[in-house]
């Protein structure tokens, strides 16, 4: 991730981002559940013995669940990292 953290196009990088950012209130709107549903996953991976030992997985609504490709992305993870360390400077 170092390596790309160290991106030489960090305008691109940002842009990336405020586009998706911009566009999240929309898109939030058509999948948002309640503080309890959200709060619910959280709850049974923490506390379910079924998952003792388990670690690393990704959990939508209690059940595991393939993360998206750009979930997945190691260029944008990076990305998302640099930005993230330049806005808490």
């Amino acid at each position: 991730l170092a390596a790309f953290a160290q991106s030489p196009e960090p305008e691109r990088a940002l842009l990336r981002w405020e586009h998706l950012l911009a566009n999240l209130p929309s898109a939030v709107g058509l999948v948002m559940i309640s503080t309890e549903e959200g709060a619910a996953t959280t709850l049974y991976c923490a506390g379910a013995p079924a998952l003792d030992g388990q670690s690393g997985l990704y959990y939508d609504r209690c059940r595991p669940k393939h993360p998206s490709r750009v979930a997945q992305d190691v260029a944008l993870a990076g990305e998302l990292w640099r930005c993230s360390q330049e806005w808490v400077r």
